[in-house]
């Protein structure tokens, strides 16, 4: 099993990301991102990385984190 998974974001620079991810992280206490790296000025990319405890992590508010982290991406892209 893996605890890092890759993430593209098309459609928004880094800086348009970043704060987007920021507030997902804050708003859910989970972490899922350290960096993001710019690709273009419409793209970034990152890894989500949940790290060697993710069987401490609840999967609840992982699934919680990862769908909003979706959604807010999605709107913004729009």
């Amino acid at each position: 099993m893996s605890n890092m998974f890759h993430l593209h974001v098309n459609g928004l620079s880094a800086e348009a990301a970043g704060p987007i991810i920021a507030g997902v992280q804050a708003e859910t206490g989970i972490a899922l991102v350290a960096y993001l790296k710019e690709i273009s000025d419409t793209a970034c990319a990152t890894e989500i990385a949940i790290g060697d405890l993710y069987e401490a992590v609840p999967k609840d508010k992982l699934r919680e984190a990862i769908e909003l982290l979706g959604k807010r991406i999605s709107d913004a892209q729009k």
